[in-house]
């Protein structure tokens, strides 16, 4: 019995220690995460909002958050509207998000944002690879992989430990994070899957989109 105990005790202590070895969450300034050269466009005919988002943040899944900050569906955008497109820190501030949960959301859009300039890079260092296979990633761009999506969870679980009662912690947003960060290590790893790119997309916009609506619900 006794054996047993010190044994759960060195699982439980190595699993905390190794924990504490993880990244703590970055110290991000509002506008440390760069703006887009235009941060508003007139919306006119043949237009879409994944093109907007995808000239503005490098990623047409973001028309789900911009949909939502305007309060408007995709599909029904009208002729002339002004579609703003701050830096993501600076589209939550504006929506009113409380001062405590900034540096959370400044983390998440710099490692998004790091992401989407090192992307090109990455992409040809698998050009050509077959999917379903693996290759050999860079040094560096494999710890860049893994340095962002070690950001991403930990700015996901210090966002959560900010939220005291009646505010709710947004789970769905937060999974989101952490499905993105899983695609990141697989990159990172040079595993390549049909849609994966696709994949780590749809988890950053609908993250950035559910913790926009979570901010507006007042937090529930």
């Amino acid at each position: 019995m006794a054996l047993l105990v010190l044994i759960v005790g060195c699982v439980i202590g190595a699993f905390f220690g190794i924990r504490a070895l993880l990244p703590a969450m970055p110290r991000v300034g509002i506008d440390e995460v760069v703006a887009p050269k235009t941060e508003s466009v007139v919306f006119g005919p043949g237009m879409d909002l994944e093109k907007v988002a995808a000239a503005a943040y490098g990623e047409r899944h973001f028309a789900v958050l911009l949909a939502q900050f305007h309060h408007v569906s995709e599909s029904r955008i009208p002729d002339g509207m002004v579609i703003r497109t701050p830096s993501i820190p600076r589209l939550f501030q504006q929506a009113g998000l409380e001062a405590r949960y900034q540096p959370a959301i400044n983390a998440l859009a710099r490692a998004a944002q790091e992401f989407y300039t090192a992307r090109p890079a990455y992409e040809l260092e698998r050009k050509g690879v077959l999917r379903w296979t693996k290759f050999r990633v860079s040094d560096a761009m494999s710890r860049k992989l893994f340095r962002l999506a070690d950001e991403l969870e930990m700015s996901g679980e210090w966002l959560a430990k900010q939220v005291a009662a009646p505010q709710t912690v947004p789970k769905l947003s937060i999974g989101h994070f952490n499905q993105a960060a899983a695609g990141l290590r697989s990159l990172a790893k040079g595993v390549v899957e049909e849609y994966d790119m696709e994949m780590i997309g749809q988890h950053f916009g609908h993250g950035f989109q559910n913790l926009l609506a979570w901010v507006e619900m007042q937090y529930r």
